[in-house]
């Protein structure tokens, strides 16, 4: 596969599934970091298979982890910084080239970095800070939902996904990606874009979104959330119409807006397209966890959504006045 051929979203899945089998891999060899004297031999006779898997896919992380100010998730820039480490010494014009043609020899040793880096206190605390943050996240959300609650009697609920077509989502570079979706968001609070005569004006009192990779292909996509005014607004249809001809301009016709309208989603009551009185106890309860489905931050490679690369500057997680 050329250069032009590669894709982001493709590349990163595969790595970073790659590095999370090394991982479990190396949980069930049970090494006796810092207390076998012979550990350097059993992991460099371990470690051989690996090198192969590794060495076979090297023109895929390499060209991934060599891409122009982009941030990847904990797992893959542990990997990055272990490389990167690795030709340290080289000038930045340099550096591309050596690692091109030395990255497969070194590759017993930075696989060796990679362990400890696996292994380590740091990283452990990592996953542990996580799941605070999970929890930082739903607290905004409550708080701020709740806020808006205080303000208006009835709320107009929308849960939405945007997506690109199949037959462009390969091609989606990580910055694109991000520029589109940021344009996205400051078109929909622009009211005139869905302005009818005579008609109340679409604002946005709230809104969330999480952007994600999928599980099966890595492809990006977003959840959002926003809430309108219900005192106005009988149901979303203006708004729907306007974001989904926003997203398809803004993608030039590659994305497509999605949602879903059914009566139960995931247990609960769907809240989307819905007013609801600020009293509503029942609804209310299913319109915070449908916010908090926007909080989580996936870690497993091969059952989780999440983001495993992206441009420095982006957020995978925003929401009202926490804007990236």
């Amino acid at each position: 596969m050329s250069v032009e051929e590669r894709s982001e979203s493709i590349d990163s899945l595969q790595l970073d599934i790659l590095i999370q089998c090394f991982e479990r891999a190396l949980k069930m060899a049970s090494f006796r970091w810092g207390q076998d004297p012979e550990l350097d031999y059993k992991f460099s006779s371990w470690v051989k298979p690996w090198v192969i898997n590794f060495g076979t896919t090297f023109r895929g992380w390499y060209w991934l982890l060599n891409l122009p100010d982009r941030k990847y998730c904990h797992r893959i820039q542990i990997f990055s910084d272990c490389i990167h480490a690795r030709f340290a010494e080289y000038s930045e014009e340099e550096r591309i080239k050596v690692i091109k043609c030395h990255a497969y020899s070194d590759l017993p040793t930075i696989l060796m970095e990679l362990a400890f880096a696996l292994n380590s206190s740091q990283y452990k605390r990592r996953c542990h800070d996580n799941t605070y943050q999970v929890k930082d996240r739903k607290a905004e959300l409550k708080k701020k939902i709740e806020d808006v609650l205080s303000q208006h009697c009835r709320i107009l609920p929308y849960r939405f996904e945007l997506y690109y077509r199949e037959k462009f989502v390969n091609e989606i570079s990580s910055v694109e990606f991000y520029q589109q979706l940021k344009e996205f968001t400051q078109e929909i609070h622009d009211t005139t874009n869905f302005d009818q005569p005579g008609k109340q004006d679409v604002e946005i009192l709230f809104f969330a979104r999480v952007a994600e990779q999928g599980v099966r292909e890595g492809h990006f996509h977003v959840h959002f959330l926003v809430i309108l005014d219900g005192k106005h607004h009988p149901n979303v249809h203006r708004f729907r119409t306007g974001a989904e001809e926003l997203w398809v301009r803004i993608t030039e016709g590659k994305g497509y807006l999605s949602d879903y309208q059914g009566a139960i989603s995931y247990g609960r009551q769907n809240i989307s397209n819905r007013v609801i009185h600020n009293t509503d106890s029942v609804l209310l309860g299913s319109l915070f966890e449908s916010a908090y489905y926007l909080a989580k931050i996936g870690t497993e490679s091969n059952q989780h959504q999440y983001l495993r690369i992206r441009p420095k500057g982006m957020d995978a997680f925003a929401c009202s006045h926490h804007r990236k």
